[in-house]
C-alpha cells in the first residue's frame, strides 16, 4: 500500500477515535441534563459564538471536533460552527506560540473577533433563508429512560456507532487522500514561495494552501513570517482560510456544508489578508 494511503488511513482512524469519544461524552452530558445543554446554547447564540471562538483558539483540533459534535447534535447554529472554523489555527497554534508569541496573540484575538462577526452575520442570513438548524434528526435524549444499559444501546451503539462513526471514518479517509494528492500542486517549497512570489500572489497562495484540511503545509507561512520573509498579512490569510482537521468529521453530515464553510473562509482570507497587506501589515 502506498505510504500516503497508509498515512491517511491511520490519521482517519485517529480523527474518528477522538470524535467518537467526544460524541459519547456530549451524548451522556445531554442525556443527564435532559437536553438543557442544547437549549442553553441555542437560546443564547451570543454565548455560543464566544464558546466556539474560545474552543477554536486552543491549539490543536479537539476544540473543533467538540464544536462539530455539538453542531451535529443540534446544539449550535451554523454561525457558531463557522465562528470556530474561522478562528482556529489547528495544530499549528502551538508552533506559532513558540516561534512568534507576540504576533500569535494578535492573530488569535483577530481570528476570534472575525469569527464571531462572520458567525453572527451567517446566522442572520441562515435564518432569513429559512434553512433548518438541526442536522441530526434523532433526539439527543430520551426523557424517562434511565440506566447506562439503555444509554449504551440507544446512544452509543445505535446512534454514534451505527449512524455516525462509519461515515465519519470513510469521509475523513477520502478527504485525506484527496488532500495528499492535491498537496504537491498547492504547496511550493519555501524557496519557491519567498523567491518567486510576493504581494497579492503570496496572499493567494497562502489562502489556497489553507484549503488543505491537514496540519503541516500551514507551518511554511509561520516560518516565513518568523524569519521576516513574509508579512503578518500572509499568515492571517492562511489562518483565516484553513480549518485544520476539524472540518473532516463534518463531511459525513454534509459535504455541501463543508464546501460552504471553505468558500467563506477562503474569501475571508483573501479579503482580510489583502486589506492588511495593502495597509502595510
Amino acid at each position: 500500500m502506498p505510504a500516503f494511503l497508509t498515512d491517511a488511513f491511520v490519521e482517519a482512524l485517529e480523527v474518528t477515535a477522538v470524535v467518537f469519544v467526544l460524541m459519547v461524552v456530549v451524548e451522556l452530558v445531554n442525556v443527564r441534563l435532559q437536553g438543557k445543554l442544547t437549549r442553553l446554547l441555542l437560546d443564547r447564540p451570543r454565548l455560543s459564538y464566544l464558546v466556539t471562538a474560545l474552543l477554536a483558539i486552543i491549539p490543536g483540533c479537539e476544540g473543533e471536533f467538540l464544536t462539530v459534535t455539538l453542531y451535529s447534535h443540534g446544539a449550535l447554529t451554523f454561525g457558531a460552527l463557522l465562528t470556530c472554523m474561522v478562528a482556529t489555527t489547528g495544530d499549528e497554534g502551538l508552533t506559532m506560540l513558540q516561534m512568534i508569541p507576540g504576533q500569535t496573540a494578535v492573530l488569535f484575538a483577530g481570528l476570534a473577533v472575525i469569527g464571531i462577526v462572520l458567525g453572527w452575520a451567517a446566522d442572520k442570513i441562515w435564518d432569513r433563508v429559512g434553512l433548518p438548524r438541526r442536522v441530526c434528526e434523532e433526539q439527543p435524549h430520551h426523557p424517562g429512560s434511565e440506566g447506562l444499559g439503555h444509554f449504551f444501546k440507544e446512544h452509543v451503539v445505535h446512534h454514534v456507532l451505527g449512524k455516525h462513526l462509519p461515515r465519519i471514518f470513510l469521509w475523513t479517509f477520502g478527504a485525506l487522500i484527496a488532500a495528499n494528492l492535491a498537496k504537491p500542486y498547492l504547496v511550493p517549497d519555501e524557496s519557491g514561495v519567498s523567491g518567486g512570489l510576493s504581494g497579492a500572489a503570496l496572499i493567494v497562495v497562502a489562502a489556497l494552501v489553507g484549503l488543505i484540511p491537514s496540519s503541516g503545509p500551514h507551518l511554511l507561512f509561520v516560518a516565513l513570517v518568523a524569519n521576516g520573509s513574509a508579512p503578518f498579512s500572509v499568515l492571517m490569510a492562511n489562518s483565516l482560510s484553513q480549518t485544520g482537521h476539524g472540518v473532516l468529521p463534518l463531511f459525513h453530515t454534509s459535504w455541501r456544508l463543508v464546501l460552504l464553510i471553505k468558500a467563506i473562509t477562503l474569501v475571508a482570507g483573501l479579503t482580510i489578508g489583502g486589506l492588511l497587506m495593502a495597509a502595510g501589515v
